[in-house]
């Protein structure tokens, strides 16, 4: 085990060299594909999987067990290997595709927002590009988040930390909003596919479905 400590920055790194082991004899260890870049999280489509490479900002496709040559997506992000920003979330609902990633102004350049993004799939590219939801950037590049589930009524939800925005004297996480501005930040979200003004909506706390998540990545 290699670990480093940055004194500078609230992480702990861990280069973990190991071979697969089971205690099991009932199972077995193959390996499917490799050549990835830390990959955060994954969707099947088809009969293929997209793979989010969170430093990179490539959207992989992996297909008869080979990563295709070619990225699907190419967003920019930080690349920071430390931080918990990049590519962070990924959910297939039949055709349509949504993504969540927090965006920079250029590979390594400075954050734009954290955004989610809905595409269509067509079978081989994802295409007609739609911002569904924009959170504020996360200053000290941590407590982010990005998972997304869909229940049984095909809502979609997301999850979302404070962003450690407290720790630079903004207004903080929603639930300890001096002055009770949702800054839609340490909550469960559902996403409003159908209205994509929430940031505007004087009724967006009903999209709320919880409150006071401090880091979710």
């Amino acid at each position: 085990w290699i670990i480093f400590l940055y004194c500078i920055t609230p992480f702990l790194i861990i280069d973990i060299s190991a071979e697969p082991s089971l205690d099991n004899s009932n199972y077995s260890v193959e390996k499917f594909v490799d050549g990835l870049v830390f990959p955060t999280t994954m969707a099947f489509v088809d009969e293929g999987i997209m793979v989010l490479e969170k430093n990179s900002g490539k959207v992989k496709f992996i297909q008869n067990g080979l990563i295709q040559e070619s990225s699907l997506l190419d967003f920019n992000v930080d690349g920071l290997p430390s931080a918990e920003t990049g590519l962070l979330g990924i959910l297939v609902d039949k055709n349509l595709v949504y993504i969540y990633v927090s965006e920079t102004e250029k590979d390594g350049g400075k954050q734009i927002a954290n955004r989610i993004y809905e595409y269509f799939w067509d079978g081989s590219s994802l295409t007609n590009q739609k911002l569904i939801h924009e959170f504020p950037s996360s200053p000290r590049y941590s407590h982010v988040g990005g998972i997304m589930v869909k229940n049984m009524d095909d809502e979609i939800f997301v999850i979302i930390g404070d962003m450690a925005s407290s720790n630079d004297g903004l207004d903080g996480p929603t639930q300890n909003s001096k002055t009770n501005t949702l800054r839609d930040t340490g909550i469960i979200l559902k996403i409003d596919r159908e209205n994509h003004d929430i940031e505007n909506s004087k009724n967006k706390i009903n999209n709320y479905f919880a409150i006071g998540i401090r880091n979710s990545f």
